[in-house]
């Protein structure tokens, strides 16, 4: 299940895309340019940085660690959008040399399997103290443009992303589909260039293809993380109102998002 993936403005950031267009409740749909989601932004052209400010960005979530964010600096361009930095959980390309080490022997992608679903069904909690910060951080610059983003735009941007649409009333079934559009994207030799240079050249061997094949977004990786959230709060709508989201902030957040 791969799902056609919609093109990119940015040939760096393939995964950059818009979720304007989905219909949630009421069948209200979302505004086109309002928020994006993409992977790191890192590698933009000169021309794709002119591309990037006729969007109008205020407003960038980042959901990357802190070694990310200063291993891999942003260039902004002028004006810089506002910075909110949030903690989702380190996934894989953000883990530490023992991780790395595991990930580069698993021949047969189950032990990487595993570890993506423990990290899935980990992110409703890890990401509980931030909750409250983002929906009104989505707010803070009213109907101007968001961008949420991590390192490949598809595992910890994936669950934010599934949050905010399941809260906006979209079908659980768009919100996977959506969710599996970054299937084709994930950049191979990016992952293999992160991993030699986390282990400072030690390890000069590739991921194994079945272990490469574990690193791409899955259903069961979401719905991982959904029946955690379910498990532990019932809904959606509890788990927000349990962490600071407040009917006033969602209902800010509906007014500035839909059409």
């Amino acid at each position: 299940m791969a799902g056609d993936s919609p093109k990119s403005i940015f040939t760096s950031t393939p995964n950059f895309r818009d979720i304007g267009g989905l219909v949630g409740e009421a069948g209200q749909r979302l505004r086109p340019g309002r928020v994006y989601r993409s992977g790191s932004l890192a590698e933009l052209s000169n021309d794709e940085w002119r591309d990037f400010s006729r969007l109008g960005v205020r407003l960038f979530v980042d959901l990357r660690s802190p070694g990310e964010r200063a291993t891999h600096i942003i260039p902004w361009p002028d004006p810089a959008p506002e910075i909110c930095p949030l903690e989702v959980l380190p996934d894989v390309r953000a883990g530490g040399t023992a991780i790395m080490q595991q990930l580069l022997d698993d021949a047969d992608g189950s032990w990487t399997r595993a570890l993506l679903l423990r990290n899935y069904a980990s992110m409703p909690s890890d990401f509980a103290p931030s909750v409250g910060r983002f929906f009104s951080a989505l707010t803070d610059k009213g109907d101007a443009a968001a961008i949420v983003a991590c390192t490949a735009g598809q595992d910890r941007t994936g669950f934010v992303i599934a949050l905010l649409l399941s809260a906006l009333g979209v079908a659980e079934d768009q919100v996977m589909a959506d969710y599996m559009l970054s299937y084709p994207h994930l950049d191979t030799d990016r992952v293999a260039r992160f991993i030699a240079k986390t282990l400072g050249g030690e390890d000069e061997r590739a991921p194994s293809a079945a272990a490469m094949q574990s690193l791409r977004v899955a259903p069961e990786y979401m719905a991982a993380a959904m029946e955690a959230l379910r498990r532990d709060y019932g809904d959606v709508g509890r788990y927000l109102a349990r962490h600071g989201v407040t009917d006033d902030v969602m209902q800010r957040v509906k007014s500035d998002i839909f059409e």
